[in-house]
């Protein structure tokens, strides 16, 4: 088995195939995946005549090694964050805290980092990385497009500083603040309780629809923003260090504690419930933890 240290790791999950979502929600999917990661056209809305380079307030993509990374700008702004009126009765005691924060603007990944993404990048494919921990370890999705796992925290920041040292640009995992700010969809937020919606199955792969196993990144409803699987597909890494409750005082662009014991990751997954696929829920993990289910996106400071 996989160690984590998860908050939620003891919820059950079927091994049962679970049923995929309605023909309306998958029509077209894969097109859209590939026309998200550069394969076609022009759908996703990033001019190409500005994808080598980048200027605040625009979004670009980021084309170091060929990886045609989307990034979304993110314009500062406060939100109350943690369990806020939309959550419902599905918080846990670590999200109750609830403060208003500042967070100055960022870009943000548009999807997961995928795994075609990572090879060319690290060098390494999912298999190896799945080596890395144990050979009889299964594979739950494999493909260019879909989100890359079996990756520990640390991996996932030497992702970001080899493509820092790569562009000359400042890219790292996203703060807490930044992670939940980007999925209620910052200044354009529409107060919905998963990252684009109300209805779980329109934005999210889950324990309930996933078949048991990841999915291409971009393939569901993007959020507000058009930020992709922000909820489910992979649990995604955090750059704080989690504690079981938020700093009331620390509120201006928050970066957690000092030091402890797990990382914070967020978002849920296609292991997980759709209480986990919330945008206030938290999970944590050893830093050192690699997952089927646990992967991440980058952010990059201007």
């Amino acid at each position: 088995e996989i160690y984590t240290l998860s908050l939620h790791d003891a919820l059950p999950i079927s091994n049962q195939l679970m049923g995929t979502s309605s023909a309306e929600m998958q029509t077209g999917s894969q097109k859209v995946a590939a026309d998200l990661l550069g394969k076609s056209g022009s759908s996703s809305g990033v001019s190409a005549s500005r994808s080598s380079y980048y200027s605040s307030g625009q979004d670009f993509t980021e084309t170091a090694w060929g990886v045609n990374m989307k990034m979304i700008w993110m314009e500062g702004g406060e939100f109350m964050m943690g369990c806020t009126s939309e959550q419902g009765g599905d918080c846990y005691d670590n999200e109750k805290n609830v403060r208003r924060v500042t967070v100055d603007g960022f870009y943000i990944g548009m999807l997961e980092v995928t795994q075609a993404q990572w090879e060319k990048v690290m060098g390494t494919s999912i298999s190896q990385q799945r080596d890395k921990g144990n050979p009889q370890w299964g594979l739950y999705g494999t493909g260019p497009d879909y989100p890359m796992y079996y990756v520990t925290w640390n991996e996932a920041i030497e992702f970001c500083n080899r493509l820092s040292q790569k562009t000359g640009k400042t890219y790292t995992l996203p703060t807490e603040a930044q992670w939940e700010y980007a999925a209620r969809g910052g200044k354009n937020a529409d107060g919905t309780k998963y990252a684009g919606s109300n209805m779980v199955d329109a934005v999210a792969w889950y324990s309930d629809n996933s078949g048991n196993k990841t999915h291409p990144c971009g393939t569901k409803r993007a959020n507000a923003l058009g930020i992709y699987d922000m909820s489910g597909n992979v649990w995604e890494w955090c750059k704080d260090w989690y504690s079981s409750s938020y700093t009331s005082y620390d509120t201006n662009n928050p970066t957690g504690p000092s030091a402890a014991s797990s990382r914070v990751s967020r978002g849920g997954s296609w292991y997980y419930y759709a209480r986990n696929c919330r945008v206030s829920d938290r999970g944590y993990r050893a830093p050192s933890v690699r997952s089927y289910y646990l992967g991440f996106r980058v952010v990059l400071l201007p």
